[in-house]
């Protein structure tokens, strides 16, 4: 019983002592900066949002989808790794105590991340739902304790081998979740949260509980969920510092081929061609590119019109570039790249080019977008061309000076 807790506790000890040393850097960078700043402008604007806000806003609803995907995502850290399928094996019965410290962290860990995501939006539910403190209070505690269901549920779907099973079982919790977080919105009254919450128990006993008896642990399905949640980890560390247990994932993406077509055929275009194509399909480089687009587009409409919101723009075009960065050092690892006749130089203007470009794009679908519902369209416009300065000025003279390259 003790080696088991000490093999638990030394993993998690392990993973901490990297994870502080990450999120060291992360801190020391400028990005932090940049999220202190919008956390600031975000706070002095959150009244400007909430006058902004319709009054037909569906308050309820918004808070029953946010409320059930925060219940329904995220699974149980095990720690567990690749020699695990070999050596932990044999002792699977005697395990007990490890799961039960990975389902007790996982529930501090991620019912923590709730709460901050709910404190953040409790103006608007003290705006549109419930002023009373203790009632926001309240939810929160149902909420927790709908959260330890989830992640035991989700321990024990983790035993199925079939994914289209495992997928049927998170659709039959959502709705479950969706259902809970109806009635405790609209304030019913406990007595429905107590009937669907004797349900949510019932259920777990009866059905879930039982899965153990009929399966064994999938000891692959855990080793994948682990290898998700650290390279998600290693990914947002990766865009402030280089990250060598980072793995690359590859996506294909097939609509962007004709994207890659429009590069000429030359071989002066080949890292043109390698960076844009990795940008597409490796990692999370595209889909971390539109997020930070479709953030910055809420945001800033959001706003009123004003120094702030122009000053913001020229910000969320720097954190693209920031996140652009890491792409630099995404053939680091491939030897065959050296393989080309191609001279460094060439290499890093393939590479300051794209950034150019993806800075460009981002500032005309801002300025559009912002040009679209402003009041005074031209002083939205007058943004494009400042914005295509400071993006030509970052990629070919900042991020020169910034990766270090000559």
């Amino acid at each position: 019983m003790k080696e088991v807790e000490q093999l638990w506790s030394s993993r998690l000890k392990s993973y901490w002592e990297v994870a502080i040393r990450y999120l060291r850097l992360i801190g020391n960078s400028g990005f932090l900066f940049t999220i202190y700043l919008l956390i600031i402008v975000g706070s002095y604007y959150y009244r400007h949002f909430l006058d902004w806000l319709p009054e037909t806003f569906p308050a309820v609803l918004f808070f029953v989808l946010v409320s059930m995907l925060l219940l329904t995502r995220g699974a149980v850290r095990t720690f567990v790794k690749e020699g695990d399928l070999v050596f932990l094996l044999p002792m699977e019965g005697k395990l007990q105590p490890y799961f039960r410290s990975s389902i007790i962290y996982s529930v501090i860990i991620q019912s923590s991340s709730m709460v901050i995501i709910l404190f953040l939006l409790a103006p608007i539910f003290a705006e549109r739902i419930n002023r009373s403190f203790s009632s926001f209070l309240l939810v929160l505690l149902f909420l927790i304790g709908a959260k330890i269901w989830n992640l035991l549920c989700n321990f024990e779907e983790q035993r199925l081998t079939s994914l289209q099973e495992r997928v049927s079982h998170i659709i039959l919790r959502a709705t479950i979740n969706s259902t809970y977080a109806f009635f405790l919105f609209i304030e019913e009254g406990l007595l429905f949260l107590l009937v669907i919450a004797v349900i949510m128990i019932g259920v777990y006993l009866i059905y879930y509980r039982k899965l153990q008896s009929k399966h064994s642990i999938k000891w692959e399905q855990l080793l994948c969920i682990e290898n998700k949640m650290l390279t998600h980890f290693y990914r947002i560390a990766n865009l402030f510092t280089d990250v060598p247990k980072l793995k690359s994932s590859v996506k294909k993406r097939s609509w962007a081929n004709p994207i890659l077509t429009m590069i000429r055929y030359q071989s002066q275009n080949t890292f043109d061609y390698l960076y844009t194509r990795a940008f597409f399909r490796s990692n999370d480089y595209f889909g971390i590119y539109i997020r930070l687009i479709i953030v910055g587009t809420i945001v800033l409409l959001v706003l009123p019109e004003g120094i702030v919101r122009y000053l913001l723009y020229f910000v969320f075009i720097y954190m693209s570039g920031l996140q652009m960065s890491t792409l630099w050092k995404h053939f680091y690892k491939a030897i065959w790249v050296e393989l080309y006749p191609i001279g460094k130089k060439a290499r890093q203007q393939s590479f300051f080019r794209l950034v150019f470009v993806l800075l460009s794009v981002k500032a005309v679908l801002l300025v559009g977008l912002l040009s679209l519902f402003a009041e005074r369209m031209g002083l939205s416009l007058s943004l494009l061309p400042l914005g295509i300065a400071f993006a030509y000025i970052y990629s070919f003279h900042w991020m020169h000076r910034k990766l270090r390259v000559s």
